[in-house]
Parts: C-alpha cells; structure tokens; sequence
C-alpha cells in the first residue's frame, strides 16, 4: 500500500485497486501517478492496493482493505473489474466506485470515460501517412467495446489517407502479457505490417517494436526518449479524470461527464517524433483542430463491418450508447491475423 500525507484539512481517503504493478509504464502507471498528483493538490489520501491480479477473491480482499483503512471512493483501474464487483457494490452502497465500463449501472458506481477513439482516429492518419508498405498492425488485448470503437476509428482515420490501405489485427486474449504481444508484433511485421498500434495495458509492444526495429504509436504515456522509433503516443488527461471523482466526492450534486473528448484536452496525441516530417504534422493537426472544434464525426452515418454487414446511424450520427457499448464488429478493412499453426 502507498500512502499520500497531506499537512492539514484532508478531504478523505481515495482507494486505487491495481491489477498490475504502480510502477509498470502504460495505463496502471499511469493512473497511479496522476491519482497521487491530484490527491495532493486536492488534500486527500491515496491508498493503493497494486499486483492484486486478476482473482476476484483476491481483488475483495483488497477494496476491504481499503475500506478498513477508511476509503469512501474506490477506483477499479482493470478494464473488466466493474463487472466483477457488481454484486460488491451492492452489499457496500455508502461506498462511492468508479472505473472504466460504461455497462455497469449500479447507483454507486461512476464511470468517466474519455473519448480515445477520437486521437485513435488521428493516429491511424499518422500511420497512414508514414507507412511505407500501405500495411499497419494492430496489437489488442480483447474485443471489448473501447478497444473495437478504437480499431474502428484508427481504420478510418488510415483509409481516409489511403482508401485501400490494410490493417491488420492481432488479438493476443490478454490485457498484460510480454510473450503474447512480442509475439503479436513478430507476426504483425512478418505478415508486412511496418507501423504498429496498440491497445495493451503495459509497454511491452514498444519493447518488441523496438527489437524488431518496427516504428509504432505509443499508448498511455508519452514515449519521446523512450525510442526512437515511437512516432507519437496516444495520451489520456489522468488527472482530468481523478479531479472529476475528487470535485463529484466533494460535491455530490456535481454529476462527472460520462465523456471526455479532445476538446477538452481529456485526449491528445503526444509529441511528435522527429522523424515525423512537418507536412505530416501539420495535417494531422488540421483534422485535430476540426475535431476540436465540433466540425468532423469519426463515424460516418453508414459503416460496413468485415462480413458485409452494412450498419446505419439514427438521424445519420452515431448516439453514446451505440458508441459505448453497441459497436460490437470490426468495420471493412481490418483483416484479423489467426494464430500460426
């Protein structure tokens, strides 16, 4: 457990549980640092239980722990972890929860989520643009509805540059794993791909794009000095998010934003590389700028998925349900890349 100390007027005790390591690159370092820097700013305690794994016994023990300790407000930094304490929430609903699945609807539970697709679709520009073969990759841990909306938006964003471009995608069924995603990345380039993208919880994919001498797209945390061969990273405002939970524990009549988009600067793109001419930049950051200012929708009114299927919008745009929970296939142009036999 970590503890934050304040000098005076603590507001309370914010508990973080972690399937992973605090001090891991990617998403769980990445909430930590950012739940340890607001907490400091806004006189609460952090109380982190972290490498509590994926047993749901184990992840109880853990939130009693903190509760014992006096936390009012847990965050559930795994992906699939709101779903496994549903029924918790229940039988503790003085307790405040928040975490990263829109489906879960318990009166205790707070979901903030950010709009990621939105820099996805700006990433998959940036890959388009650098990509020499006209092939990209695509390392994702499961089918879970932020990752497909993101693969969705990173194919719009390339085809919007290259209409026929291919992209290729490699599940690899785990969000934290070195072997299976040094492995996806080894197949990925094999199969032509020469830009890959991710979406994993740890930095192992840029450790093996590196090795492999693949140029990729960050995730979670900038990656300038980190390698030469990151082109930029797709970032999240982790502090955005944990100030929402901190005004909403302070105020309970304020009501956190279910999404938080680009134009709030809860998302971005990370710096540049330099290897990343300035042409390129620059429209990438022309399409930024519209999407800033309300002017570009990711989806269009009509998407075909990869069967054929032909999907339509109401009133020809996509509404936040459907975004949040309903895109549940792959749209034309993202080709899955099976296991080797």
């Amino acid at each position: 457990y970590a503890q934050w100390w304040q000098p005076r007027e603590d507001h309370g005790i914010l508990g973080l549980v972690i399937p992973g390591s605090r001090y891991a690159d990617g998403w769980y370092g990445a909430n930590y640092d950012a739940a340890g820097k607001v907490c400091a700013d806004m006189h609460y305690e952090l109380r982190t239980a972290d490498s509590v794994g994926d047993d749901e016994a184990a992840l109880f023990d853990s939130s009693n722990a903190l509760l014992r300790m006096g936390a009012k407000l847990i965050v559930l930094a795994g992906p699939e972890d709101p779903q496994k304490f549903r029924t918790y929430m229940r039988s503790h609903p003085f307790v405040q929860f928040s975490g990263f699945d829109a489906s879960v609807t318990e009166p205790n539970y707070h979901p903030v989520l950010f709009g990621l697709y939105q820099v996805r679709y700006l990433s998959g520009m940036l890959a388009a643009l650098m990509s020499k073969r006209k092939i990209l990759g695509f390392v994702a841990a499961k089918p879970d509805p932020e990752i497909v909306r993101g693969i969705n938006a990173f194919a719009l964003g390339a085809q919007r540059v290259h209409p026929k471009i291919r992209i290729l995608l490699k599940w690899t069924g785990t969000w934290s794993d070195e072997q299976e995603e040094e492995q996806a990345v080894s197949e990925l380039k094999d199969a032509g791909a020469d830009l890959i993208a991710y979406h994993q919880l740890e930095e192992y994919v840029p450790r093996a794009a590196e090795r492999l001498k693949v140029n990729f797209i960050g995730m979670s945390m900038p990656l300038s000095g980190y390698s030469n061969r990151a082109l930029t990273s797709v970032v999240c405002d982790w502090e955005n998010y944990y100030r929402l939970l901190l005004r909403f524990m302070d105020d309970h009549a304020y009501v956190p934003p279910q999404w938080a988009g680009i134009d709030s600067g809860a998302v971005d793109l990370a710096g540049f590389s330099s290897r990343v001419p300035k042409s390129v930049r620059d429209r990438v950051l022309r399409v930024k700028k519209e999407l800033t200012d309300g002017k570009l929708k990711i989806f269009p009114p009509a998407l075909t998925d990869t069967n054929g299927i032909k999907h339509s919008a109401e009133d020809d745009s996509w509404d936040d349900p459907v975004l949040l929970n309903g895109m549940n296939y792959l749209i034309d142009g993202v080709e899955t890349v099976h296991a080797r036999h």
